[in-house]
């Protein structure tokens, strides 16, 4: 028993660490956008831009990878991921340009962005349900604690000395990281022989049966308002409210700490089976905070406080959503399941940066239209409340944990690929 819980704890400390470092290669960019544009001779009004080509080369990735994570095994395709995570970061530090500013950028994105979808079917696939949804909590912990630690901690020690040095960091930490995950065993899936051409196609039947469908689209709602908010903090707080990257990472820091507790929370709820709960109360939470944040209803001061209500709300939808999807599928097509909500991730966040690049603009040293983005967010979020009674139904998931698994039907069928249960 005492063994098996050192497992555990090996299993999860190895991949939280290289989730964090994913995570902070992504989100440290925010509070340093200014710096590093400046640096690159990169247009400091299209800094959202440089936030969401990441996410958009991670759509590519997460397609074009899906079926190998299923076909070769979940460690091998991380250990893959990192080594280009590794370069990919080198290769930011390094940049002096605005091309190969944006080339670092892309690759970043391609790497990083399908670690924590093959994090999670790793962790589906080593550990039953208990373990699992406790894993997957972990695994967004890993995300709390950046705006907590990493973030601020970077902020500070690309003020300090040069942005450069964090890229740098991440680059020799990853590399530290590929070492131990190589002690991580390998899990078969029952998927590595198949022909590449036919797993492509299973991946596309996913999408024929409408319990996937209906998950994704609420997953669509949860997030595509709220990234055309993220791409812009960095460039909104420092114009309008003059903050400093140390700034900017202590808002981040206070929304930490709500993240962290939005996690717990999550945590207790998952427990106790109400997991569409925390996806529509999460969703609320968010909304609201967006709508006071972009408003500037707060003072200058207190912005910090909006921050822990975005992060909060956050925190709360994140593991029950995993949770959800880790159970629509059996282990033979998760990767490529996961792979669909990672790609619906990163297109939500691209497309994010994109619509939002055409309602601010930059007038008088101050960036105009995030109340605009506000509202439009919290539009997306309130249509996750008709989502989340739609998904209830459609998979009759009783909030007391004990789900009813879903009968099979002409369009469930995919060629006899099992199924197990969602909860």
């Amino acid at each position: 028993m005492k063994q098996a819980a050192l497992h555990f704890w090996f299993f999860q400390g190895s991949l939280f660490a290289l989730l964090f470092c994913s995570h902070v290669q992504h989100m440290i960019l925010i509070p340093l956008t200014v710096e590093i544009a400046n640096s690159t001779g990169f247009p400091v009004e299209k800094g959202g831009l440089l936030i969401a080509i990441g996410p958009a080369a991670s759509t590519i990735s997460a397609f074009l990878l899906a079926p190998f994570s299923d076909r070769w095994g979940r460690r091998c395709m991380i250990l893959l991921l990192s080594f280009g995570l590794a370069l990919s970061s080198c290769g930011l530090a390094l940049a002096t340009t605005p091309t190969t500013l944006l080339a670092s950028r892309f690759f970043s994105g391609f790497f990083a962005g399908p670690i924590l979808s093959n994090c999670i079917a790793y962790a589906s696939d080593m550990f039953p349900d208990r373990q699992r949804d406790r894993a997957i909590a972990n695994f967004g912990l890993s995300f709390a604690i950046v705006p907590l630690l990493g973030v601020p901690l970077g902020a500070w020690l690309g003020e300090l000395f040069s942005w450069r040095y964090i890229f740098f960091g991440i680059t020799v930490v990853v590399l530290v990281l590929l070492l131990v995950i190589l002690r991580l065993p390998h899990v078969r899936t029952g998927a590595e022989n198949e022909r590449v051409a036919r797993q492509y196609g299973q991946m596309l039947d996913l999408l024929r049966r409408s319990e996937v469908r209906v998950v994704l689209w609420m997953q669509f709602f949860m997030q595509v308002g709220f990234f055309g908010f993220a791409p812009n903090v960095g460039v909104w707080l420092s114009t309008n409210y003059g903050m400093t990257p140390s700034g900017i990472g202590f808002c981040y820091m206070q929304g930490g700490v709500a993240s962290i507790a939005g996690n717990f929370c999550a945590r207790f709820l998952l427990n106790r089976g109400w997991r569409l709960s925390c996806i529509a109360g999460g969703s609320l939470v968010l909304g609201t905070a967006l709508v006071i944040s972009t408003h500037e209803w707060v003072p200058a001061p207190f912005v910090g406080a909006s921050f822990a209500g975005i992060m909060l709300g956050l925190a709360v939808r994140f593991p029950a959503l995993q949770a959800v999807l880790s159970e629509l599928t059996s282990i033979e097509v998760r990767g490529r399941l996961m792979a669909w909500s990672m790609i619906l991730v990163t297109f939500s966040l691209g497309f994010g940066g994109l619509w939002s690049s055409w309602v601010l603009s930059l007038e008088a040293g101050r960036l105009e239209g995030m109340d605009t983005i506000g509202l439009i967010a919290c539009g997306t979020l309130l249509l996750v409340q008709p989502m989340v009674l739609l998904v209830s139904r459609r998979l009759r998931i009783p909030e007391d944990g004990k789900g009813i698994p879903v009968e099979a039907s002409s369009d469930h069928n995919l060629d006899g690929l099992a199924r197990s249960p969602l909860r």
